[in-house]
């Protein structure tokens, strides 16, 4: 599958970039900032904004996608979008640069957003998921005994209205009924949380369900492998 770079092309930018840890930009309502793709710094270092992901240029409307295995979907041609996003050292890392840290089970509920942003298409999919234990609160919004997650994929129509299904990078979307430990960032705008960072952001505690389809670890991410590890050591210990 060819990966989704016309909106490079299009938009005459470099490099798109989304899930860099830390705060959504009060001004921008959640909105986010440019973040390159390096390793995130570990001990005192100030937060980073929080990057929401910039989506293909132009999809005409949402296509609703048909849940399959490992949370990849059906009967749609897919597409990977490329952006730059944080790299996490550690659950520390990762954890400092994050609203909330928490454990949660995805249910059934999922809702597709597709919306205009600086004359981009901005997309992902609100998935609702009941939470189970918290690390760390957020001081913007409390968690709830259920909460809503924007992850970072979302099915729309090209511009021939055929149904495209959209990831970007290599995030793989929660299965209902699964366990995941989520670092996430507020956005205030949809009054839902973010996945930071992208896959960074979103450890299954099923081993099985790690790059089960197209995503995480699956070509020897030692990097993806390790967070993980500090991750489970740190809060399931």
């Amino acid at each position: 599958m060819q990966k989704k770079s016309m909106i490079l092309a299009l938009s005459g930018v470099l490099t798109l970039s989304l899930g860099l840890g830390g705060c959504a930009n009060p001004d921008s309502g959640g909105a986010p900032e440019a973040a390159s793709e390096t390793p995130a710094a570990s001990g005192g270092q100030a937060k980073e904004e929080a990057n929401k992901p910039a989506a293909p240029a132009q999809p005409a409307e949402s296509a609703e996608p048909t849940e399959g295995a490992a949370g990849k979907t059906e009967s749609l041609r897919e597409e990977k979008i490329e952006v730059g996003h944080a790299v996490f050292l550690t659950a520390d890392d990762a954890e400092e640069q994050s609203d909330a840290v928490v454990r949660v089970t995805a249910t059934a509920d999922r809702e597709t957003v597709v919306e205009e942003d600086a004359g981009e298409t901005i997309g992902s999919t609100i998935t609702r998921a009941k939470v189970s234990k918290i690390y760390k609160d957020s001081d913007k919004q409390a968690i709830g005994g259920e909460i809503a997650v924007m992850e970072p994929y979302y099915a729309a129509k090209d511009d021939n209205n055929d149904p495209v299904q959209y990831y970007y990078e290599e995030y793989v979307p929660m299965r209902e009924g699964k366990e995941y430990i989520l670092f996430l960032v507020w956005d205030e705008t949809h009054q839902a949380y973010w996945v930071n960072a992208l896959e960074q952001g979103e450890h299954p505690l099923d081993s099985s369900e790690i790059r089960a389809a197209s995503g995480q670890a699956g070509d020897g991410d030692e990097q993806y492998l390790a967070l993980r590890k500090s991750v489970l050591e740190k809060y399931m210990n």
